[in-house]
């Protein structure tokens, strides 16, 4: 994508929409918009480097990194986000076979991890946060490396599984992330993926508000925290063009307990809408599981072969 934004990160397609004005961040102007062609929504123009870290540092200091992890401890045992993970392992486990070695990337504070150890199987995990880094070391012993995806070198070892949750809509280069991802991929190795879903209800609902006059709610859901915004049809474009072969695309939705609310009322709304979501086939995340396909010849640049000028 050029400096101005003009182009789709994904397609390269220069028909992008204005879709909403953003807060402001760090002083900026920014846009999100939606391109006509694939569908991805994304930061226009994409955040430089800077200001991303300098978006996490005020983060960081206000607490809001600490209070997130802080749900996803010890004592995690039979709460609904355990239940929730459980689905998950299940997933992994129709398609990885028996044993698989598993790379959880953006691990946190490793409760995850912790039960992929319980199910006998072999993981380790990459987390860009210092404090949840630690934690998942020191408190459940596990194998975690202190480094976010895009940075880090690899280590020459290979895995059957790598699972990456609420993770790529955070990376200013998502397509890059799941080819280094793939390369650290065995032959038929597989990949698991959970993003916000850009269609459901609850971005929907945000968006009548939003026309409506209300904006806090797509203040809430399109800020610096989140730089692209997948639909399924999106999604599964990256996936095919960085050399996967898509096996699964299924949904799923925020557990409540982990989220901050302003108050009970903003809490029972969110809570009825993504209970609504689930009702009707619309819930907040997308899951999706792929296979790495074997002889592939990638292209540099973005995902359908276009560089990527930033």
């Amino acid at each position: 994508m050029n400096g101005a934004g003009s182009k789709c990160y994904l397609c390269g397609s220069e028909e992008i929409q204005p879709l909403y004005e953003s807060a402001k961040p760090l002083g900026d102007s920014y846009r999100i918009a939606r391109c006509s062609a694939c569908s991805l929504v994304q930061f226009s123009p994409i955040p430089s480097e800077a200001a991303v870290r300098e978006f996490y540092a005020r983060y960081d200091a206000a607490g809001e990194r600490e209070s997130y992890f802080r749900r996803c401890r010890q004592g995690y045992e039979g709460s609904a986000e355990a239940r929730q993970l459980e689905l998950k392992l299940d997933r992994i486990a129709k398609f990885a076979g028996v044993s698989p070695d598993l790379l959880d990337v953006g691990c946190g504070t490793g409760v995850f991890l912790d039960m992929v150890r319980k199910k006998g199987w072999r993981g380790r995990g990459i987390e860009v946060s210092p404090t949840a880094a630690r934690y998942a070391r020191d408190v459940f012993g596990l194998d975690v490396i202190e480094a976010g995806i895009e940075s880090w070198p690899g280590d020459g070892e290979t895995y059957d599984v790598v699972t990456m949750f609420d993770v790529l809509e955070h990376l200013r280069d998502p397509i890059e992330a799941v080819r280094k991802i793939r390369n650290r991929l065995r032959e038929g190795g597989i990949l698991v993926l959970e993003v916000p879903n850009q269609e459901g209800l609850l971005d929907r609902a945000a968006d009548v508000f939003y026309h409506l006059g209300w904006r806090k709610p797509v203040s809430a859901l399109y800020n610096l925290h989140h730089i692209f915004y997948f639909n399924a049809r999106s999604l599964s474009r990256l996936l095919r063009n960085a050399g996967f072969v898509i096996l699964e695309i299924g949904q799923d939705s925020t557990y409540v307990g982990r989220v901050t609310f302003e108050n009970r009322m903003i809490k029972w709304g969110s809570w009825t809408l993504l209970k609504a979501g689930r009702i009707l086939g619309m819930e907040n995340k997308l899951v999706l599981t792929a296979r790495k396909e074997e002889a592939v010849p990638l292209q540099a640049g973005g995902a359908d072969g276009g560089k990527t000028d930033r």
